[in-house]
């Protein structure tokens, strides 16, 4: 059995047809993020029309506005550019009248803060559909992966025990994704509302663990914000200027990557996994275990590239903490290399 091979085999119960069905734009994306968390880049099992949107963003009127930004590799941001420039770009790009390029509605799935905007516009005779979020791609693997933990528990006669740490969780019957602005993204539903809640992060670790802003009394919180704006003028925070600290203590880092609050619910997780999800049953019993490339368990912390920092960035419009155009948050160490430590 060759190493392709039995890449196939293990990877093949994430898949409805029990194998990754290439014409399925769905197994593709799945696929494609797999082999990603393994280092292997399969630029051909990219969402159809990849070509053009690289085309779209290497034309000069791209890079010309993009310039402007702190970090014009995060496209996909739907922040870095408006819908009204986008739309300018794919009509110049491709000579095509403004007018037959559609604008379709942001997707907010009851979070108003999420910006999912699709655009739809004719070439070579198809209308091709292209989406720019902070969500776009992320949502369609969640939802892939729960459509496949849940398919596991079903399979297993509609209840498992999973293992978190050392501490079991009887009777698991489905889980669910959470809607809004919370700290967890998934919720495991179990006996006596005893579930499990855990945050999902690509690993490329480019997601923010949680915000600050109920937090911002901390001491080394408040110290940080204060040094950032020392470093701006009037309060402003200017394009490229994107700083980072290292959390000293650890209890602040627990809070950073797992949430707050007593009891695990919403804003406080179990566990937190980077990359693709998976069910896996324990070799000595019945129980199941949460596996990822990358996974964290209450209460320990992240550690090397995952370690917890504390990030602020350049963000046109946003005004956190009293500065303007910054974001804060705590991110994975590897969020933004480049950024300058203070």
């Amino acid at each position: 059995m060759d190493i392709v091979e039995k890449f196939i085999r293990q990877i093949s119960y994430k898949f409805p047809k029990g194998y990754p069905d290439m014409n399925n734009e769905q197994d593709v994306i799945l696929l494609n993020s797999l082999l990603e968390n393994l280092g292997v880049d399969l630029t051909e099992a990219k969402k159809p029309y990849s070509k053009i949107i690289n085309t779209i963003l290497n034309s000069p009127e791209a890079k010309e506005k993009l310039e402007k930004h702190s970090r014009p590799q995060r496209i996909k941001n739907v922040g870095n550019i408006s819908d009204d420039d986008f739309v300018n770009i794919i009509s110049n790009v491709f000579d095509i009248d403004i007018k037959n390029i559609k604008t379709l509605p942001p997707k907010t799935e009851g979070n108003p803060s999420s910006k999912n905007f699709a655009f739809k516009f004719p070439i070579e005779g198809q209308e091709v559909t292209i989406v720019l979020g902070t969500e776009a791609r992320g949502k369609e693997i969640e939802d892939y992966e729960l459509n496949n933990i849940n398919k596991v528990i079903e399979q297993e006669g509609g209840s498992i025990n999973i293992q978190v740490g050392k501490m079991i969780y009887n009777n698991i019957t489905k889980v669910e994704k959470i809607i809004g602005n919370k700290q967890a993204d998934f919720e495991f539903f179990g006996d006596q509302n005893k579930n499990i809640f855990v945050q999902h992060k690509d690993l490329k670790g480019s997601q923010q663990y949680s915000g600050i802003y109920d937090i911002s009394s901390n001491p080394e919180v408040k110290a940080f914000v204060e040094d950032i704006r020392k470093n701006t003028q009037d309060g402003i925070l200017q394009p490229r200027q994107n700083y980072k600290r290292k959390i000293q203590n650890d209890e602040l880092k627990v809070l950073a990557c797992y949430g707050r609050g007593e009891e695990f619910g919403k804003n406080k997780v179990q566990i937190i996994c980077f990359g693709n999800i998976s069910l896996e049953k324990n070799k000595d019993n019945e129980n199941f275990q949460i596996k990822s490339p990358k996974t964290f368990i209450y209460p320990s912390v992240p550690s090397q590239e995952y370690e917890p920092y504390m990030y602020v960035t350049y963000r046109t419009g946003m005004n956190q903490q009293n500065i303007k155009n910054a974001r804060f948050g705590f991110y994975p160490k590897k969020y933004y290399l480049s950024a300058k430590e203070i």
